[in-house]
């Protein structure tokens, strides 16, 4: 009996390994020919019967095959413990020239340029299914222009062995052009638009974008739950045809009862709020999709469904069903630069406190220069509008080169997007400024301490396509701040400053981007100069990258006194090294003056410079180095910048 347990005890266990070897192989990887025919391989451990081992050659002849190995072989025989796998690559053919018969409604070149869009690229892997592909798009762009009765003949393809490529040539037999004679009967409102494709090529694609149109404009006319089947009637005889419509549009109804699902921290009422559906108005398709728009616009949720329900007493109830994001966000930043060295902050926000979005944020900074700490509090949708007041804490402290300052404030402000890319700012600023250690002979202006009372208005437009790694477009920005003495402030000005960032792509996979920024602060009224913890300075990873922060305009023994205007020009053209590995050579000018009526571009400095960028999918890891052209006594040669994003 023990003997009959050892037995049956050994029969239960599992098979043991086998070793695989691939003979011949060099142009895959042994771990990918394993995955493709690991399934294989199991089922022979298990069951050692030819079946599963013919499976897994016919899987691999497949895979080189379709890879442009189009005549390798696979043959695989078995030892005890042991499969060997012998292949037979042949070499990598790709596709030559292609050639045309029969074709008279596209030329040969139009034919060609459409096969390279299906499947781009030079030197492709020649295989039957790059063929059938082609095919495909053969027979679908005759389609759109009604001929669809066009048939492509098996490929002939000839090998050329010298050149390893494989010439192929299509023959097309395009037969007739079919046109459309009628469609309807078209739903009221609509017959115009289903008159638009009487004469026109027929395409089999068209019937269904008659039924899609048909049905959309009944959903937008109040019925939420239309039925709609178009039928071509194809004539042989005559190649026309006619498409039939058969409508039922349901009865009309009005938005009925707001069903929330799904939200564990949103507010019901905030959501149904931001749906902007109305019970009681007519149905609209449209206002569905546009609360669908509303709510993912919040930022707060991963996906949306607003949909109708069945009609009730003449009204559609609204179902709406929300996944929210978690609303606690970490954020690092890290960077080094001229002036700051290495710099470390971070930020912890919560998005959607109190359920209806209000958003907290708390971060900071700390480089060897200083410290930062901020504090803001905003409300986004206020009271159901798109107005989104908050405030702003901030302390810092600055170890500058010509003096140090240490400054708090707060600023309440009012927040409204015109547009997705077109936002305004109106705010009112107090800020309490103590400055020290100004460097003798730097002018330090009317007052080191004092506060400041300031009415800001800010605007942004932003029509670049990416705002963390973009390639195209423009962004404006600018800002006017003004500081009278009826404010209560001990310093009196006007503030006004801006900025363009535009990007162009250029051919070889390049791309442009330049910045274009300016500033000018005006002292008012009782106040003579402006002080030097308000003055621009220039030099530095944002402005002109060979320079170190402030070392640009005037300066007294060496200690920059900051100017009350300033510009400043960067380019740079960017361009892909290898995987996400991006490089860049840039050229920045600016200058600063510390009084406006002095100033003059040839006092403008400049320096040239190359960098390397990451690109991840939160944003830009960069380093610039940059070299100060034509340097003057006690200046550098060479800067370096590293930050996270893009210096513009």
């Amino acid at each position: 009996m023990r003997l009959l347990a050892f037995l049956l005890a050994l029969g239960m266990q599992d098979p043991p390994p086998l070793q695989v070897v691939f003979e011949g192989r060099s142009a895959f990887s042994e771990s990918e020919l394993l995955r493709v025919i690991g399934g294989d391989l199991e089922r022979f451990r298990k069951d050692p019967r030819p079946a599963p081992l013919d499976d897994a050659v016919f899987r691999l002849t497949q895979y080189y095959r379709s890879r442009g190995y189009v005549l390798a072989e696979v043959v695989a025989t078995t030892e005890e413990g042991k499969i060997v796998l012998r292949i037979t690559e042949g070499s990598l053919v790709t596709l030559g020239r292609l050639h045309f018969d029969g074709n008279t409604v596209f030329t040969d070149e139009e034919l060609k340029e459409l096969l390279d869009r299906s499947a781009s690229g030079r030197l492709l892997p020649y295989s039957a299914k790059l063929l059938a592909l082609q095919t495909e798009t053969i027979l679908a762009a005759y389609s759109v222009k009604g001929y669809i009765e066009t048939t492509v003949a098996k490929p002939v393809e000839r090998l050329d062995e010298k050149t390893e490529r494989s010439n192929v040539t299509y023959r097309i037999t395009e037969g007739r052009r079919f046109t459309v004679t009628f469609v309807g009967p078209a739903p009221e409102g609509l017959e115009d638009r289903m008159r638009g494709y009487v004469g026109a090529p027929y395409d089999p694609a068209s019937v269904v974008e008659v039924e899609a149109a048909a049905s959309d404009h009944l959903r937008e006319s109040g019925h939420p739950h239309p039925i709609v089947v178009a039928r071509p009637d194809i004539d042989r005889a005559a190649a026309t045809v006619s498409i039939h419509l058969d409508v039922r549009p349901g009865p009309v109804a009005k938005v009925g009862a707001l069903d929330v699902v799904g939200n564990d921290r949103a507010l019901k009422g905030f959501i149904e709020s931001r749906s902007a559906l109305e019970p009681g108005r007519m149905y609209r398709a449209s206002d569905v999709r546009e609360a669908e728009r509303r709510l993912l616009r919040t930022g707060l949720f991963r996906q949306v469904q607003v949909t109708p329900q069945d009609i009730q007493e003449g009204e559609v109830p609204i179902r709406i069903f929300v996944e929210e994001l978690k609303p606690g966000e970490i954020s690092i930043r890290a960077g080094t630069g001229t002036l700051d060295g290495p710099r470390l902050g971070a930020d912890l926000a919560y998005q959607n406190l109190f359920g209806f979005g209000a958003l907290a944020r708390i971060g900071g900074t700390v480089s060897t220069i200083g410290t930062r700490g901020d504090f803001e509090l905003a409300f986004p949708w206020f009271l159901g509008t798109d107005f989104r007041p908050g405030i702003s804490f901030y302390y810092e402290t600055q170890e500058l080169p010509s003096f140090d300052v240490a400054s708090n404030g707060v600023a309440p402000s009012l927040v409204y997007p015109f547009t997705d890319r077109h936002t305004a700012t109106v705010g009112w600023r107090l800020a309490e400024i103590r400055t020290s250690n100004v460097d003798p002979g730097v002018p330090p202006g009317d007052l080191l301490d004092f506060e400041y009372r300031a009415l800001f208005l800010a605007t942004t437009l932003d029509f670049r396509d990416s705002t963390l790694l973009p390639t195209r477009g423009v962004r404006l920005g600018g800002s006017v701040e003004w500081a009278p003495a009826s404010f209560a402030s001990d310093i009196e000005f006007f503030k006004v400053n801006g900025r363009t960032d535009v990007y162009w792509g250029l051919p070889w996979n390049l791309d442009f981007a330049v910045s274009l920024q300016g500033g000018l602060i005006r002292p008012l009224a009782s106040t003579d100069e402006i002080p030097i913890s308000l003055r621009f300075f220039a030099g530095g990873a944002n402005t002109v990258r060979g320079f170190k922060y402030g070392t640009i305009g005037d300066s007294v023994d060496g200690e920059p006194t900051g100017g009350e205007l300033f510009a400043c020009i960067q380019a740079e053209i960017r361009f892909p090294i290898w995987s996400e590995f991006h490089g860049a050579i840039f050229t920045d000018r600016g200058g600063v003056w510390l009084d406006p009526d002095d100033a003059d571009i040839d006092d403008t400095r400049w320096s040239v410079g190359a960098g390397l960028r990451f690109h991840t999918p939160a944003g830009a890891l960069s380093a610039d180095v940059a070299w100060n052209v034509d340097n003057e006594e006690d200046e550098d040669n060479v800067a370096f910048h590293f930050s996270i994003g893009f210096p513009f």
